[in-house]
This record gives C-alpha cells, structure tokens and sequence, in this order.
C-alpha cells in the first residue's frame, strides 16, 4: 500500500508533469506571418483563446488526478469509506455502486468550475457563448444523467467480473464496453441529442436539392440530413455524423447551416460521408475496446502494487474501498494515452478532407469552409507542437487547407494523365 510520503512524491511527480505541460502549451508557436487565409489579427486572437482553453484543460486535469489520490490514499479515504457504509445500512452490496456514484459525482462537481470559465468567461470574453448560467448548469446536469451514468455502470460491471473472473475480467470488462458504444451509438440521435438540441431535417430546399444526390451516391438516404439549433447556445460552427445500427444522420450546426455558400455545405457533408464511408465509426469503437482492454489490464496490475492486502481478498478480488485507487490509475493511464487517441482521430479526419475532396472535386469549397470554422470557433491557426500531439483531435486548419488543395492538385494531374494514356 502507498504510504503518505510516497502518495506525496506520487502526486507531486503528476502535478509537475502536468503544468510543464501547461506552461508548455500557453506558450505560443513561433510568429509567422500571415497566412494567405487569415489575417494577423485573426492569427493572433485565435492564439489568445486558445491559451487560455490549454491552460484550463490541464489545470483541470491536474486537480481531477489530484483529489483522486487524496481519496485513494489520504484519512479522507477511510472516512468517505465509513460514510457510504451507513448511507448502505450495512449493505455490502450497495456500498460499490454508492462509493462508484459518489467518486464520480465528485469528478463532476471538481471538473464543474474548469468548464464554467471556459464556457462562461472565456467563451462569452471572446463572443462566443449565448448560453446563461441556467441553461448552461441544465445541460451540466444532463451529461450528468447521460454520460456520467454510463460512467458508474461500467465501473461497477468492471469490479463484479474482477471478482469472478480472476484472468479475463478486463477482456470481458472491455468487450461489454465496446458492446455498450455499439448502443450508444445506435441510439444517441434518438435518446441523447435531443435532449440538448432541437433537431429537425434542414430546411432549404435549394440546399436540399444540392446535397440530396450526394447523399445518394454514398448510399445514405435523403432523410439523413439535419441541423441543430445550436445557435441559442454558441456562435460556433460544426457538423457531424451520427448514428449507427438505427440509421445514420448528418448534422449541421445551424449557423453553418443557414449562414455558409452551399459550396462548404457541400463539402462539409461530404467530409462526414468519408466518415461513413471509411467506417470510422466501427473503427473507433473497435480502438476504444483494444484500447480498453489493454488499459484494464494495466490498472488491475497497479491496483495489486498499490493497495493493501485488507482492500484485497485473494487475486482479482477487491473491495469497494478500491474504487477510488481504481479511478486515479484509470485517469493516469487515459491522460498519458490521449495522444494516441489524437494521432487517430487527426487520421481519420484527413482521410475524410481527401474523400471530400474527390466527391465534390471543388477544393475551393473546402477552403472556404475551413476559413469559416477557424474564424467562427477561433481556431488555434498556428498551435504550439506539443499542443497539437496532446490535444488535437483535428489537423490544424492550415494543415488541413493544404491537404485540400495537394489532393485536389493531385487528381487533377490523375486525371489529366488518363486523358494522354487514352
């Protein structure tokens, strides 16, 4: 078991991790000059913005694993322990969901305050938000309700199959985890979308008409396109693919939807076609669960070096009272993965801008679309690098302008060799 001292050499090691990180990302990329897309004033305000969302990202991370290693190893630990056990009157088998419940509860309202100034001061600061504090404190309860449950669940699936199943429980605990994504997949447009936004098929008809043979072409039906009336909310922009097993949508954000050429409409739903096409959604899932079940494995290896002999009784059998070591290692373990997780997402999304590209054959909507997003969310135009490696889930958007326009270059070129072949 982690003694006092060790817990705080344990948890100084994270914390300085984590904020030579931070200050690592608030530093901003060498000055370039203006791009040919934007201008220096756009480059620079986009720099600040992002600085701050790097800094709060990471702050909140560092107390997340922090207060997770207070209740792992401090006193805390033994009297929230105690607590929940009279909250069970004694019930053994009510004190794991109970403590899995309250750890994450926790999580919750420690993450509560990082995301209020981001979305309250920082996003309103720069224009961003139209959303007030009791719209915003709904939608907080409400990933409550939707995410974090699923959240409790699988923790307390996870120590029910560690107990009887003492070899393969993080193989069966991450199967059940990529069967669970397989239906929250399925049934996110239907269940959980809407309970954050109005969704309804898009309007114009003159849009329609233009992107309905799209649709067709890729094998999508006419009726899978939508928009979300994200502007009561925020002023930016986006668009995504939705669904699995009871049908597929694409979703328009409404201001991109009503306010951009059809040009970048065009090739924004043909970039989340590529996502279908591709089968990034599958791929995912079938990434999170490998990924899951090494992860578990992982974590069932340091639960065994770092609780007591009291908190386990025979191999792959833990108490409650582990509960809250099992979350700090899983925390760990997800920040230090994260950039491979980015490195994935950045692949998929540049195979879905090149299919964009080859359906519409129109790079200059893509252009225009990208500037579009960058002004509107104010994108990062030239991240720090270790930025990008950690938190980027998108290529940035030079990067992902100059792909448009190579991949554009190169079918043309394709293109005109057939015609001298023939």
């Amino acid at each position: 078991m982690i003694r006092g001292s060790n817990l705080l050499k344990l948890l100084g090691s994270v914390a300085v991790m984590l904020w030579l990180l931070c200050a690592s990302f608030s530093v901003p990329a060498e000055k370039s000059e203006p791009s040919d897309h934007f201008s220096r004033e756009e480059i620079e305000k986009g720099a600040r913005f992002s600085r701050y969302l790097y800094i709060l990202t990471f702050s909140k991370q560092l107390v997340v694993i922090s207060f997770l290693g207070l209740v792992a190893w401090s006193r805390l630990a033994s009297s929230y322990e105690r607590d929940i056990k009279k909250i069970c009157f004694g019930k053994r088998r009510a004190v794991l969901p109970v403590y899995a419940f309250f750890i994450v509860l926790m999580i919750r309202l420690v993450t509560m305050p990082f995301n209020a100034v981001r979305d309250l001061v920082v996003k309103n600061a720069f224009g961003l938000n139209r959303q007030g504090i009791g719209g915003w404190l709904t939608d907080q309860m409400k990933g409550f309700i939707v995410a974090d449950i699923w959240y409790i669940l699988f923790v307390i699936l996870v120590f029910v199959v560690m107990r009887r199943l003492k070899r393969t429980w993080w193989l069966v605990s991450a199967g059940a985890l990529g069967l669970g994504l397989i239906v929250w997949y399925s049934v996110a447009p239907h269940l959980v979308e809407p309970l954050f936004y109005r969704l309804t098929p898009v309007r114009s008809d003159t849009l329609r008409n233009r992107l309905e043979p799209l649709l067709e072409k890729s094998g999508l039906p006419r009726t899978a396109l939508y928009q979300a009336d994200s502007g009561k909310k925020t002023k930016e922009v986006n668009a995504y693919l939705s669904g699995l097993l009871l049908g597929k949508r694409i979703v328009l954000y409404d201001a991109l939807a009503e306010g951009a050429e059809p040009s970048e409409i065009e090739f924004v739903v043909a970039h989340e076609i590529g996502h279908w096409k591709n089968h990034h959604v599958i791929k995912g899932i079938a990434w999170a669960t490998g990924a899951a079940a090494g992860c578990l494995l992982l974590v069932g290896t340091l639960l065994k070096l770092t609780i007591g002999k009291k908190k386990r009784r025979g191999p792959g059998h833990y108490e409650a009272s582990s509960v809250p070591v099992f979350f700090f290692w899983l925390e760990v373990i997800l920040f230090v993965i994260m950039p491979l997780e980015c490195a994935i997402s950045r692949h998929f999304e540049r195979t879905a801008d090149r299919y964009a590209v080859e359906l519409t054959r129109n790079p200059q909507g893509a252009v225009l679309l990208f500037q579009r997003v960058a002004r509107a969310n104010l994108a990062d135009i030239n991240p720090p690098p270790l930025a990008k490696f950690w938190l980027y889930t998108h290529p940035p958007i030079p990067e992902r302008i100059e792909a448009a326009l190579k991949a554009a270059r190169s079918i043309s070129i394709g293109k005109h060799n057939r015609r001298r072949a023939r």
